[in-house]
């Protein structure tokens, strides 16, 4: 079962990649959290094989911000070696772009707006 997470706190954002997901038919489960802490909550509640396969992490939000969110998965990070994360940001900063590559568990880091291709190359099936 493929499962996205989408944690970003941009409502026509999440609306424009639940909208991608969905019209392409592209994962079995995707949930949205509209900031890190609803994400973090989630997934210590959940149990490991319900996990998400690939959570697109926004770096700037309220209440628990990406780094905020990376920093603690850090501490879990065997329990969630499944998982892929990619940043997707708006931002142009080239220190966000140094500083991701500071957590080993990113795969990749998206510019905003994100489109129906990278979603679909992202979610493509593994062979």
């Amino acid at each position: 079962m493929k499962r996205l997470w989408l944690i970003d706190d941009d409502p026509i954002f999440r609306y424009v990649v639940r909208h991608l997901v969905k019209s392409n038919n592209l994962v079995d489960d995707f949930i949205e959290f509209e900031n890190g802490e609803l994400g973090w909550s989630e997934l210590n509640r959940i149990h490991l094989k319900q996990r998400p396969n690939l959570i697109l992490l926004d770096i700037n939000m309220p209440v628990l911000n990406g780094w905020g969110f990376l920093d603690k998965l850090t501490s879990m990070q065997n329990d969630c070696l499944q998982t892929k994360i990619l940043l997707i940001s708006s931002s142009v900063a080239e220190s966000d772009q140094i500083k991701s590559k500071q957590y080993p568990l990113l795969q990749g880091f998206i510019n905003k707006p994100i489109s129906e291709s990278d979603i679909c190359a992202l979610l493509q099936p593994s062979e």
